[in-house]
């Protein structure tokens, strides 16, 4: 038989280059069936391999080698590559097989770029084939949505369907599958396995009882649209949601998604927190919601809002995406019902107490025990107090962990007796609040009433973080390294939790435990301890505010993502205290990172709100106005943010404060530069170089000197634009300033293009694009892909020039971000001109720009600005 195949492949066609489809097809259990019946499975085998062998060359394809009884082959269309397949599925449904042994063949393609290396196709394009042909079963057809799509969506006796995304080996993202439908030919096939999990939590502890109820739920996911399991704080809602995810995973083919509301109190925030989850880029997007409906519309997915109660106002958010994305499934976890249509509420109780089934409770308090003493040495009596313990706390899984925990220092019998003593003192008679809420506060209280009076002030105070504590932080704000003692105590009594794998010492606490001890602190210590928080974070802030602009931009951006919570909980007690000073330093200072994660209407919110407290009237409102005017000038609002920099010119000018005029200036002139009169920008621009070197700030007068090649260059000035960028890129060199380098860059780079000198262009678009990559700083990224994207025209590479256009216009889409200066006409224009150079192969071209991840679009592009070096 193999020496049929090397015959027949002796006079394949001369192998196709550029994008190509690869086909992969292998006969399911082929092993066993030759171990079985080695004759009748080479005689069998040697008909499947002129079924395909035929299947494959009839339809233009070219067997690029066979392994075993596996086939590679390649063509230069999709559609041919479907075609193949449906041919050779049906040719072997018809054969009339020499034996009573019936071959089964998987078969996979994908379509990607094709790299010849020595007479054979290497790169991850071919191995993403090979991964889904690997997923498919007898008689199966698997094609990439890549495929799909190029292949029009349908082949002549056969449909696609879309049956999940999946996670192959070595692949980060999950990849959409469809499958051939041929009429006439089996299309049941066990499901694929699904995209997985993202966010959802591990737990280190095992998930105890609950049977029943995680079935019913588990259930109700797949049949309902929306599923709220409600109860009070410490039920254990979200450990039910965590097991449920993994139930349900292999029934939502697009994957589950977990997204933690804890620190969550606005819409927007709802909003931001699942994008996060879902990955969908919002730096710069004028249009959050839609942005994530774009991503979410066509998913059979399951997405998990984690403490929904704290956002209740956010239900009709909910209710919009169920409406814009049919296919998806929403898990929410709250103490109260969202109240909108289509939710199906589950009431969460404690857990069973032994009354006819099983004592859930009681497995629970023993395995949690477990970890601090030998329960092997429970005795019968011991039980008995368990079970009432159990009782008293009406199986709520966190009061049962709490007083679970006190066994490393208390019989269960005097556990029991002291629960009794002061749960009625939590609660007193005619309280509105459930029986289980009553216990669980019970509980804390109890927990709280063994602390001494260190450890109480040290709860307290730790209470004030939100989103979890560094070590540093945490004794600074406790008062010093005396009280790292009670810090730990707090850990070892379970009300404080070390956050594993930060890297560094981290504590978090739940939020009920959080709630319970700001309530129960004395409200002097509380605003000390607040009052330090936010001094604490402003003293970060500031740092972050440099370092966002530094050569170790990602490394401050990714400590700002860490404390975020805290950063903005911060700024929120600061103006809501009328704290004006700590209130204009945060979150003046926070705007850079707003900006380049995308959190701008957060920004614009806590600003709006930080410029009109009334306060002093110094630099720290210009800087506040600066501030605010940076943050919706990168939200398109030139109107804006032109009325705040006018605002802070005002006031400088009114207090002499050159350096305040020199900053309002300096935006006032790009707010300028943008909308269309380069004239005055480069005036403006001007005065604020004049100050900076009358006061010698060398570092201001760097960005200075930036916007006035930019306003040199709109007016046609290439060698005066082409100086100033040069100087420009020397001052943020020497300053270590990466934003004011990457400005200078990209200056340079177009400066150079318009001269003709494409070399140097590529040269400084590519240092320009490596360094804003290395960031992740998607904002300033999509300029110099467009522009990449002409380059690559005007050097005759179209198809490139196509790929990085789209992949780029995508990205700009999906996050909001313009090319500043570059106008709809003049991006429509270029549309064309790449569009006329390919002819009918540019859909196809797009469509694999479209294709192409993140990194993958960046290394193409910086490919070609390094091509030729060296």
């Amino acid at each position: 038989m193999r020496e049929r195949i090397a015959a027949m492949g002796s006079t394949r066609r001369e192998l196709p280059q550029g994008t190509v489809t690869f086909l992969f097809t292998d006969i399911e259990s082929s092993t066993r069936k030759l171990r079985e019946s080695p004759q009748d499975y080479e005689l069998a085998q040697s008909l499947h391999g002129q079924i395909l062998h035929d299947s494959i060359t009839t339809a233009g394809g070219t067997v690029v080698r066979t392994e075993g009884d596996a086939f590679f082959a390649v063509f230069s269309e999709a559609a041919m590559a479907v075609s193949a397949a449906v041919h050779a599925q049906r040719k072997l449904a018809a054969a009339q097989w020499p034996t009573s042994l019936r071959l089964s063949v998987r078969m996979g393609m994908h379509t990607g770029s094709g790299h010849l290396v020595d007479g054979d196709y290497l790169g991850l394009d071919v191995n993403l084939a090979a991964r889904i042909a690997g997923a498919a079963q007898g008689g199966q057809v698997l094609v990439s949505e890549a495929t799909r799509v190029l292949a029009n969506a349908a082949v002549e006796g056969a449909q696609m369907r879309h049956v999940g995304s999946h996670r192959f080996k070595d692949f980060d993202d999950p990849v959409r599958i469809f499958q051939v439908d041929i009429s006439g030919l089996p299309t049941e096939f066990p499901s694929l396995p699904g995209a997985g999990s993202v966010g959802v939590p591990i737990k280190a502890t095992r998930f105890i009882g609950r049977a029943h109820e995680i079935e019913s739920l588990s259930e109700a996911i797949v049949t309902e649209r929306l599923v709220s399991i409600i109860g009070p704080g410490g039920i254990g809602k979200t450990r039910a949601a965590i097991e449920i995810a993994a139930l349900v995973s292999a029934s939502m083919p697009d994957g589950v998604y977990f997204a933690d509301l804890t620190t969550d109190r606005q819409e927007h925030q709802v909003i931001a927190s699942v994008a996060a989850v879902l990955g969908v880029e919002l730096q710069g997007v004028q249009d959050h919601f839609a942005a994530i409906v774009r991503a979410v519309e066509a998913q059979r997915m399951l997405i998990i809002l984690d403490n929904f109660e704290q956002v209740l106002d956010a239900a009709p958010l909910v209710s919009r995406m169920m409406q814009q994305c049919p296919e998806a499934r929403f898990l929410v976890t709250s103490r109260s019902p969202l109240h909108i249509q289509g939710e199906h509420e589950f009431s969460l109780g404690g857990l069973s107490l032994g009354e006819g089934g099983p004592a859930d409770a009681v497995e629970l308090f023993l395995d949690r025990a477990g970890a601090r003493i030998d329960v092997s040495r429970v005795t019968h009596g011991d039980e008995a107090d368990i079970a009432e313990i159990c009782r008293i706390l009406d199986g709520m899984p966190l009061a049962i962990e709490l007083a679970a925990n006190q066994m490393k220092f208390m019989t269960a019998r005097e556990i029991a007796r002291d629960l009794q003593e002061h749960l009625g003192l939590t609660a007193p008679s005619g309280s509105d609040l459930p029986d289980r809420h009553r216990s669980l506060r019970g509980t804390i209280a109890w927990s709280y009433d063994l602390l001494d009076d260190a450890q109480k002030e040290a709860l307290g105070r730790i209470a004030v973080f939100s989103g979890g504590a560094n070590l540093a932080d945490a004794i600074e704000v406790l008062g010093g390294d005396g009280w790292r003692q009670p810090l730990f105590d707090l850990v070892d009594q379970s009300l404080l939790t070390r956050l594993p794998d930060c890297g560094h010492t981290r504590f978090n606490m739940l939020e009920m435990v959080r709630q319970f001890a700001i309530e129960a602190t004395d409200k002097q210590i509380l605003r000390d301890a607040r009052r330090r928080h936010a001094e604490r974070f402003a003293r970060m802030s500031e740092q972050i505010e440099v370092g966002v602009q530094s050569i170790e931009q990602r490394y401050w951006l990714d400590l700002a993502d860490s404390d975020r919570a805290n950063l903005r909980s911060a700024l929120q007690w600061s103006i809501a205290s009328g704290e004006v000073g700590l209130a204009r330093s945060i979150g003046s200072s926070l705007w850079r990172y707003w900006q380049q994660r995308g959190h701008l209407p957060e920004g614009a919110q806590m600003l709006g709100e930080v410029i009109e407290l009334p306060g002093p009237q110094d630099r720290s409102l210009i800087r506040a106005l600066i501030a605010h005017g940076g943050i919706v000038y990168w939200m398109g609002d030139l109107a804006a943010a032109g009325e705040s920099y006018q605002r802070a010119l005002d006031l400088a000018r009114q207090l002499t404060d050159a350096k305040g005029e020199m900053w309002a200036l300096y935006n006032i002139a790009w707010v300028l530069l943008l909308s269309g009169d380069p004239k005055r920008a480069l005036d403006q621009f001007e005065r604020a170089s004049a100050i900076a070197d009358t006061i010698g700030d060398a570092e201001y007068r760097g960005h200075i000197i930036s916007g006035m090649s930019f306003a040199l260059f709109e007016q046609g000035n290439l060698d005066g634009a082409l100086d100033m960028a040069q100087e420009g890129l020397k001052q943020a060199r020497a300053n270590g300033d990466r934003l004011g380098e990457h400005n200078s860059l990209a200056s340079m780079g177009e400066i150079n293009r318009m001269k003709g000198d494409l070399a140097a262009a590529k040269r400084y678009y590519g240092e320009a694009l490596q360094s804003m990559a290395e960031a992740r700083s998607v904002g300033l990224l999509i300029p110099a892909l467009l522009k990449t994207a002409e380059m690559a025209l005007e050097e005759g590479s179209a198809e490139l020039a196509a790929q990085i256009w789209s992949s780029a216009l995508s990205t700009s889409e999906r996050s909001g971000t313009r090319s500043p200066g570059t106008s709809t006409e003049q991006l429509m224009q270029i549309s064309r001109d790449i569009e006329h150079a390919l002819g009918s192969r540019y859909p196809e071209a797009l469509q694999e720009g479209r294709d192409l991840s993140y990194e993958e679009i960046l290394a193409k592009a910086l490919d070609f600005l390094r091509a030729g070096e060296g």
